[in-house]
Formats: C-alpha cells, structure tokens, sequence
C-alpha cells in the first residue's frame, strides 16, 4: 500500500480528472496558514542579495508527513512517508523556485543567474549573506484522480540569515506556510511545496527587519579576519618508468569518485591529503563522499574553489595515497593521452580510455586542450594523463558530434595557479 500512494504522488505532471467528478471536502486537520504582505524594498537605494545556500529537514526518512485519498468518493489509499526522493526532489525543488520568485517579487536581487536549484548555478556577484531553512514540520492531505488533486498542504520552516563576513546567523524567524484547495487541480507535487513554501516566505519578508538587513539599515556585526590561506607545495613528478601501460593500476588507485549534494563526479590525489577536482562536481557543499578505488569511503573537505575556471581542491586525511604527478609544460597536439574516471557511475570507477591530444583552444576566452578521449558525465573532475604518467589536464567538457569526440580538459597548469598551489622540483 505504501509504494502504491508514493507511486501516485511521483506522477508528475497530474492529468485530466473526469469531467464533471465531485470535488474533494475541506481538509479541517491540516493548518490553514494565511499570508502576510512583504516589506517591499525595491525603493531602497541598496539591497544586498542573499543566496539560498542550504536547506534540511528534521522530519526523518520514513516518518509519516501525509495521507493519500484516491477516487471519486476520495477512499483512503494509504500513509505516505519521507523518502529522500521525496525531499530531494519535490520539497527542496519546490522551496527553491518559491524562495527566488518571492525575492523577486519583494524587490530583492538575485543571487543567481540560474532560474533552477539544481542548474549549475553561475553567481552574479559574491553575495555577503546566506539563507537556510530547516523545514520543522510538513503535513498533507490529498484526494488524487486521474492524475488530478485536490486537498491541503502544511510547512513548518525555520529561515536563518547568515552573515558571511562576521560567520554568525544575524536574522532568525520561524514562520508557516499552506496550501489548500477544494478543486481537483492540476498540479505536480512540488508545485504544491512551491504554493506553501511561498506563504512561509511571504511571512519572513513581512517582518522589517529582515529586509533591514539586507539594506543595511540595520547594524552588523564586525567581520571576521579572513585566516591566511595554507600553503601547499606539490613535488613535481619524473615520468613514469615504463608509462602509462606498466603503471595502469597505481594510476587507477590515485583516482577517487566524488560525490556532492551535485551528484558524483571524479577526482585525483595530487598528494597524499589533496585532490583536485571540478568546481561543478563539488558545488557549494563544504564537505564531500570521497570513494577510493579500493572501495573505502573517507571525507573531504573542500579547501579552494574557483568557479570560472571550473576546479577545485579538497583535503582528506592522510591515507599513504597513491598520487599523479603533474606536467607543467604544455603537451602537444597528437600526443597519446588517456583519461580515468567514473564515467556514468561510480559502478565504473577507475575506468581508462585512450585517445590523441587534438588542439588547444581558446573557448569563452579560457583556455582548452581539445582531445579525442572518450569521456560521459561523471568523469568530470578526473585526469587527462600523458604517455609517461603525468596529469596534463582535467575532464570538464564532453560534446559527441557525431561519431567523433570533442572533449575539453582545464590546463592543469591552470589549475595549479587558480588553488594557489605551487609545484617544486
């Protein structure tokens, strides 16, 4: 009965209802949350954006948040229970489209150029505040119909403005937000979180100070001294005795899977205590699932980024890990090349193709190396390595035109300067 309702509720988007079918009654035993008028601050001379930069839940995988009617004489179907499907990709996509059209709405700039929370998402300027939600509780009560829905929706949600530059939360409200209908309608089941997510967040913006804040009317802590940046000094590497060919498995042990709030990507050690990686397989997460290749499982945290150019550098414990040396002199065109990574699936890790370096481009006025290497999502963030064993360059980019392979690989030496990194002999 259980994965029948979470089924329905997974349709997405609801279809037609019989034509002229009762409608269902009013849902008394879900909270009726009625939404207040949000303190505009489009006059304001200066409003700073506020990225909604995390959000979580304290209700627990497998609690019970709704019941589930079906039919026209709306019979029971079932509980329905948190699942991380559900959170993942109908709560949290909801919030976030409810968050940005609320801002807009309100006067607020965006944070973000992306119109999707799950878009790789390109900012527009650094914004100096975070917003998080904590949903405290969430409650529905649905008939569906033929893939329509009528009924009520309820969210609990605790909102923290988070001020980077002291690291403290300055604002917290505690606000609810519901959605009701007795009309069948058509409407995905995030597109209900969106209707009372949307309420919740009308009600913080309607409290002054929040929007105080944000136009600096309202006073600030001091900021915090931002620490002097660690210093890492990479030995550089001598070619491999024997090349890639008699070096297959060291060099699949140096090469780990990532996994993110993003998904899975790849990434190498380049010491014992430091990958890099692509910015995109990362995110915005502070703390990454880092898989090695014998299976073991070990956290990372995510020590420099730079999103323009597309890398990153997470540390690790120290394991006596395997490394890929780097070659800072600039490879050339027809030179064998191989990539390794988890192309699809972290099922495949440490999978190894061939190819020739074909070109280095100049793209979106960033720099390329153009290879013919067979590489699929998931392989973003692994190495490009040279005949003798030395990394060359970082998957980013795959386009398949046709039966031919245009892939792109950031520089490593590019790479090496934007994480501030340095490479001694």
């Amino acid at each position: 009965m259980r994965f029948q309702a979470l089924a329905v509720l997974s349709c997405l988007p609801f279809a037609l209802s019989l034509a002229g079918a009762p409608a269902a009654a009013e849902t008394p035993d879900i909270k009726k949350v009625d939404a207040l008028t949000p303190v505009s601050v489009a006059e304001r001379p200066k409003v700073s954006a506020a990225k909604f930069a995390r959000m979580r839940t304290t209700v627990s995988i497998n609690d019970p948040i709704g019941l589930l009617e079906n039919g026209i004489f709306c019979a029971p179907k079932g509980k329905i229970v948190m699942t991380q499907k559900i959170w993942t990709e109908v709560i949290m996509r909801g919030a976030g489209r409810a968050y940005r059209n609320e801002m807009r709405n309100a006067g607020y700039p965006s944070a973000t150029q992306s119109e999707s929370a799950f878009d790789d998402q390109q900012p527009k300027a650094e914004s100096d505040f975070d917003i998080g939600a904590v949903v405290r509780k969430t409650q529905f009560h649905m008939c569906t119909r033929n893939n329509e829905a009528s009924g009520a929706l309820y969210v609990e949600v605790k909102w923290e403005l988070y001020y980077k530059k002291a690291r403290k939360v300055v604002y917290e409200a505690v606000t609810e937000g519901s959605y009701q209908t007795t009309e069948m309608e058509k409407l995905r089941f995030d597109e209900w979180y969106e209707r009372a997510f949307a309420v919740s967040i009308r009600n913080m913006l309607a409290d002054p100070k929040f929007g105080d804040i944000l136009a600096g009317a309202a006073p600030l802590p001091d900021a915090v001294a931002q620490p002097a940046a660690e210093k890492i000094v990479l030995a550089a590497a001598a070619p491999l005795e024997g090349g890639v060919t008699s070096n297959v498995a060291m060099l699949q042990a140096a090469v780990v899977t990532i996994s993110s709030s993003r998904g899975t990507g790849s990434g190498f050690f380049v010491s014992d205590g430091h990958i890099i990686t692509n910015q995109h397989v990362v995110g915005d997460s502070r703390f990454v699932k880092v898989k090695l290749a014998s299976g073991r499982e070990i956290a990372g945290e995510v020590l420099r980024s730079d999103r323009k150019r597309d890398v990153a550098l997470v540390k690790t414990e120290s394991i006596g890990a395997k490394t890929i040396g780097i070659r800072l002199s600039e490879p050339n065109v027809g030179e064998d090349v191989y990539a390794i990574g988890s192309p699809l699936s972290e099922k495949l890790s440490g999978t190894m193709t061939k190819g020739i370096l074909s070109g280095h481009r100049i793209l979106s006025e960033q720099r390329w190396i153009q290879s013919d290497v067979a590489v699929l999502p998931g392989n973003s963030g692994g190495p490009l390595i040279d005949a003798s064993g030395r990394v060359v360059g970082i998957s980013c980019i795959g386009l398949a035109s046709g039966m031919a392979n245009l892939n792109f690989f950031v520089p490593i030496g590019e790479a090496v300067s934007k994480l501030d990194l340095s490479v001694k002999d």
